[in-house]
């Protein structure tokens, strides 16, 4: 008998060779993810983001009715569209196939207790949720000192309210 490994092998093998590769949960299609040719500026990045922020992350919840992945941030500093000490943005989800689908998936995936360099954006699907991708200008924050300092002063400072 094939064990539980084996079967989502060959149920993932069938997907892909019927085209079904990955159901976008903002979305509702089938989609493999597809980053501009182009790569932005980071000024093209921030003009179009909802918010731009440093902070930790502090709860990481799968969600699954749409697929998606809701991400609970300790805000740091904000640059544009977050007022509050904490704020959740969403990414897409992919759950127990995340091994296997990272590079079909626009998914960014975030690690619990680390601190982050965030761009979100709206979704148009999303009913006014903020939205992350890898397409996006998004790292952890020991990679982003030059986005940072071209950043600048940020609107709010929420690490000075210690």
């Amino acid at each position: 008998m094939a064990s539980r490994k084996q079967i989502v092998i060959r149920l993932l093998f069938c997907l892909l060779c019927t085209g079904s590769v990955f159901v976008s949960p903002a979305q509702g299609n089938v989609t493999i993810c597809r980053c501009n040719q182009t790569p932005e500026s980071l000024t093209e990045t921030y003009d179009r983001a909802f918010g731009v922020f440093t902070g930790k992350v502090i709860n990481i919840r799968q969600r699954l009715n749409p697929a998606r992945t809701e991400v609970e941030f300790e805000v740091d500093k904000s640059w544009k569209g977050v007022r509050n000490e904490t704020v959740t943005v969403f990414t897409e989800g992919t759950g127990f196939l995340r091994p296997l689908m990272d590079d079909l998936s626009c998914a960014y995936h975030f690690k619990r207790h680390e601190t982050y360099l965030v761009f979100s954006f709206r979704h148009r699907n999303a009913q006014g949720s903020a939205w992350v991708s890898k397409c996006s200008k998004t790292a952890p924050l020991s990679e982003s000192a030059s986005f940072i300092e071209a950043l600048g002063e940020p609107l709010h400072d929420f690490s000075e309210s210690e």
